[in-house]
């Protein structure tokens, strides 16, 4: 086992991306990709040559991978019978300063990151270019966080010890990551190991849709979002659309061949009036059971069903926060309880108005008319009981999805079969629960409120015919449960706490100018160049330019912060020289 000891990553977070060796190569034979995304009973085996993704990607370190790893096909290229399994072909040693395509990161061989590299990492996310780390730790992650400018709130799922893949990309203003994570070790695992290409084949479908995640249904869901956090703060604007923060983040998880994929797209909103935080989660599931459905003979005179029973859904604020209603406050999950039909209705609706008239912050908005939003999800539920558990802990969004136990027995000639289960027992499964969540303006600045607790647990059904004595005596099936828990901690991306201008220009002979800053807190604001000064007037900043004689063009910077360091803008001035 290797037991190498690295640099720590808070002596090189502010010089050099710092990446250790986690695990030994007999672990690492069992790593996963990144997405929130859960694998259970199966999935599908790859046959035949695999799509290939011919677009450049960079790397930094060597990447080789003992077999069986996920990541083995973007490791070196060993001969011409493993570059037909290869995905990711077109491979180029990161020269530190392009920005022209994603980026791997080595976590376990490369130690440090010069600072031309850093920079160069930090080009590529502004190009809204993905950047990998690959096997990476909590340490690992977050230092590349930091690096991008990002909040260092990742955490690795409960019995993980590292990543196998962690991608971070942005594009519209919405933070796309996906996560995968090595096999779970426990009783609920298929007898069928899972297949590390169709885990790599799923990050590349990924890595490919990169420059097209701002789909208009990412953009509808972010004006959804807007208008969901507005009706539940009893206000509407569209200054909301201006500030509101998007956070999508995929989770993978495999369980033999299943793939369990859930996805969490939160945005957030900062309320000008009370100080308030609000937050519209919305968490869809991808849950593929189908390649690890069995329903075969096991011997002359039974057979044997391996199938799902049940998923369980808890979402809730832990630590300080756990079970404390003064704080947060939940609003509206959904669905509801549902139960014996064949498909369910999710999502959220408000209706406020008429005649909304209102100011927030330095915004004044009027609507003479009355504004209804609706945000509806239909998904199947066959054979499916939909039990809503929220509030159970007082903020927590919770959801049981329960389905039938296999019936049997078919009875032939010294022999007794199972009925199959439902569909979604073995095939794909695709939840989506809905909800809002207030928080007073203490849980930002507490370290329990950077992120959310999430508990999925996968039920799976083992049922078995008895032996049979005689063809025409019926024996009971017997059912084996399997839990398989994971619990992950999702970053909340908290919305900004001011609102000003970005971008300011004014001419040759210089001005007077009079912004709107929108903010609800004490704040200062100071100048970077001397020829520009500036005055706070209330919620009113006061900008003085002087006259450009210099025969040439010049930019100052604008800085503004709130007394209590939660809050910080800028404002880009530009001065022409004609």
């Amino acid at each position: 086992m290797h037991n190498e000891k690295f640099l720590s990553l808070r002596e090189v977070c502010m010089k050099a991306l710092c990446l250790k060796r986690l695990v030994p190569p007999a672990m690492a034979a069992l790593a996963l990709i990144v997405v929130f995304s859960f694998s259970g009973c199966g999935s599908s085996v790859s046959s035949g040559p695999v799509e290939q993704y011919q677009q450049k990607v960079y790397v930094i370190g060597e990447i080789k991978d003992p077999a069986g790893s996920a990541t083995q096909q973007i490791s070196e290229i060993k001969g011409p019978a493993e570059a037909t399994k290869q995905i990711f072909v077109n491979r180029v040693a990161y020269d530190g300063v392009s920005a022209d395509a994603p980026i791997f990161i080595a976590a376990d061989k490369v130690l440090s990151l010069s600072d031309t590299m850093r920079k160069g990492l930090q080009d590529t996310y502004r190009n809204s270019y993905p950047i990998i780390v690959v096997r990476g730790g909590e340490a690992e992650i977050n230092a590349l966080l930091d690096i991008l400018g990002l909040a260092q709130n990742y955490t690795l799922p409960e019995g993980f010890p590292y990543a196998e893949l962690f991608a971070i990309d942005k594009e519209g203003g919405i933070t796309f990551a996906w996560s995968m994570y090595p096999q779970k070790q426990s009783n609920a695992s298929p007898d069928t190991p899972d297949d590390p290409l169709v885990r790599t084949e799923l990050f590349r479908d990924w890595i490919s849709t990169n420059g097209t995640r701002m789909t208009q249904k990412v953009m509808a869901g972010k004006q959804e979002a807007a208008k969901a956090l507005a009706a539940a703060a009893e206000a509407s604007t569209p200054e909301y659309e201006q500030i509101i923060h998007g956070y999508n983040h995929d989770y993978t998880f495999p369980a033999g061949r299943n793939i369990y994929k859930m996805t969490w797209s939160i945005y957030a909103v900062h309320s000008f009036e009370d100080m308030s935080d609000w937050f519209y989660v919305k968490q869809i599931g991808a849950l593929n059971s189908k390649p690890g459905y069995r329903n075969a003979a096991i011997d002359d005179y039974g057979s044997q069903a391996v199938y799902m029973g049940s998923y369980t859904m808890d979402n809730w604020m832990g630590g300080f926060f756990s079970g404390r209603d003064t704080y947060i406050s939940l609003l509206t999950p959904s669905p509801a309880n549902d139960i014996s039909r064949k498909e369910v209705k999710s999502g959220i609706e408000h209706e406020f108005g008429p005649d909304v008239s209102f100011e927030k912050g330095a915004f004044p908005i009027s609507f003479g008319y009355k504004v209804k939003f609706s945000n509806e999800t239909t998904f199947d539920v066959y054979d499916c009981d939909v039990f809503n558990n929220s509030y159970d802990r007082l903020n927590n969004a919770a959801w049981l999805y329960q389905f039938n136990t296999v019936v049997g027995p078919i009875r032939y000639f010294l022999w007794q079969g199972l009925t199959d289960p439902s569909y979604l027992q073995r095939g794909l499964f695709q939840p989506v629960n809905n909800w809002l969540w207030k928080f007073a303006p203490m849980v930002r600045s507490h370290t329990d409120g950077q992120s959310f607790r999430a508990k999925f647990i996968t039920e799976r059904r083992i049922t078995t015919h008895g032996d049979v004595g005689a063809w025409w005596v019926s024996r009971d099936p017997v059912t084996i449960l399997q839990t398989d828990p994971y619990e992950i901690k999702v970053p909340l991306p908290y919305p900004p706490v001011m609102m000003v201008d970005n971008n300011l220009s004014v001419s040759k002979a210089g001005q007077s100018k009079a912004m709107d800053i929108g903010v609800d807190r004490e704040w200062v604001a100071f100048c970077d160049q001397p020829w520009c000064r500036v005055e706070r007037a209330n919620k009113r900043l006061n900008i003085t330019v002087d006259e450009n004689t210099t025969n040439a063009n010049r930019n100052a910077i604008i800085t503004f912060r709130t007394l209590d360091g939660i809050g910080k803008a800028t404002t880009q001035l530009f001065q022409s020289q004609y």
